[in-house]
């Protein structure tokens, strides 16, 4: 839904301006299935121009340890339960700086 007027405001920051700093997780976890759960944590990266090296590398890396799921980097997302595909996506929604 659109407003007609007025504004939403997050850590004091206008949400139009405040955007990138947000990180979501929807609820329907959105992990793309025929891709690795390291491949879906770098998808946003990539997407904003970052190319994969190592410093890249590094970035998903501790972006799955900050969750608990360091351990799932080379599984198929397909393969997943439920639990782990929800914390793959809270990983992948700090790809950003949030």
């Amino acid at each position: 839904l659109r407003a007609h007027r007025g504004s939403v405001h997050v850590g004091g920051r206008e949400l139009r301006l405040a955007r990138r700093q947000v990180g979501v997780v929807f609820q329907h976890h959105g992990l793309i299935r025929n891709m690795t759960v390291f491949e879906n944590v770098a998808l946003p990266f990539l997407v904003h121009g970052l190319e994969l090296d190592g410093a890249l590398e590094e970035k998903v890396r501790l972006r799955l340890r900050l969750v608990g799921c360091g351990h799932l980097e080379n599984e198929d997302v397909h393969r997943l339960s439920e639990g782990d595909k929800r914390c793959v996506a809270l990983a992948r929604a700090l790809a950003g700086t949030p």
